[in-house]
């Protein structure tokens, strides 16, 4: 069956026949050439291949010869069709997400995305965020522990506890931060969502001043 004329051509995925077709053709111009496509099985099915073509007449002889190695790769193009669904998946829930959130390189610190409500929040642009590391957002006396706790982070969603942030204008807020390890773009990283409590933490106060001064008071009757 394989010896039979036109056999390849005859079971390529009729979505990618048109490209793998013109692929090979300039192996007659080319020594070596390596592509991937989609080839039907005896039984109908289609896996991927990776083609793997090195001539074995000269460059522009007709009719030019060569020799041929498949790998099936079906498996790993899954994975990546999976993993890129994911990230997708994972993408519109992290830029609709209310909460202020960013990943992060675990290495550089270097802000790899930021949400919509972050880039409001913080007043920062995308742009800037790119330039940015998660150290410029933290007062300077805070850098050393935080570098120190993402370090040492585990895998899995962590509670990191609560941080000083500094907006683009200078004000400083209190936020209580969860961090997860991930992969993005194929790379570790890790994923922050950071919720502002500073208001919480100020009517928290004010309610102990005011507990305080009615003890007080209460003593002084």
């Amino acid at each position: 069956e394989v010896t039979r004329p036109g056999w390849w051509k005859n079971h390529l995925a009729p979505e990618d026949a048109a490209e793998a077709c013109r692929r090979s053709q300039g192996l007659i111009e080319q020594t070596e050439l390596r592509h991937e496509y989609r080839f039907l099985k005896n039984d109908g099915t289609a896996i991927w291949v990776l083609d793997s073509l090195r001539l074995t007449t000269a460059p522009g002889a007709h009719p030019a010869q060569a020799t041929c190695a498949w790998l099936d790769i079906t498996d790993l193009k899954e994975a990546e069709l999976t993993l890129a669904r994911n990230e997708a998946r994972y993408r519109d829930l992290f830029e609709a997400n209310p909460f202020h959130m960013w990943i992060a390189d675990p290495d550089t610190y270097q802000f790899l995305a930021v949400n919509d409500a972050a880039v409001r929040h913080y007043g920062y642009s995308r742009e800037e965020f790119a330039h940015m590391t998660t150290r410029d957002i933290r007062p300077p006396e805070d850098v050393a522990t935080f570098q120190e706790s993402f370090a040492l982070a585990p895998a899995g969603t962590l509670h990191a506890g609560t941080w000083r942030h500094i907006k683009k204008t200078g004000e400083q807020i209190f936020v209580e931060i969860t961090r997860h390890a991930m992969l993005y773009q194929g790379k570790p990283a890790r994923v922050i969502l950071a919720r502002d409590i500073t208001d919480q933490l100020r009517a928290e106060t004010a309610l102990k001043e005011n507990e305080e001064q009615l003890r007080l008071s209460l003593q002084a009757s």
